[in-house]
């Protein structure tokens, strides 16, 4: 049985400018509202599918991408035993909270 990442896993999704690059940080939860501990949350630029970032989540669920230049991107998220989520994002330095 595989267990589906919550619709909008990405919560609080902030992005914070600083000069011409930002940071885009999240949390992954659960259909429980759990956090997904240890799952990969990668950062694809939308134009070629090229890796922009990577991370693993903490124990609390949450990421970070630092130093992310404005552009559009998608953000993908999978775990072992969890349906994979991804997203596209239009970062524009601004705060972002995904839907």
């Amino acid at each position: 049985m595989t267990k589906h990442l919550l619709t909008v896993s990405l919560l609080f999704c902030t992005a914070f400018t600083r000069a011409q690059t930002g940071a885009i940080s999240g949390v992954l939860i659960d259909p429980q509202n759990k956090p997904v501990e240890f799952a990969n949350a990668v950062l694809l630029n939308s134009s070629d599918s090229t890796l922009a970032k990577a991370a693993l989540t903490d124990e609390n669920g949450s990421f970070l991408f630092e130093n992310i230049s404005q552009g559009n991107y998608l953000i993908t998220a999978t775990q072992m035993g969890y349906e994979a989520y991804s997203a596209p994002i239009n970062f524009d330095g601004s705060t972002l909270k995904l839907p």
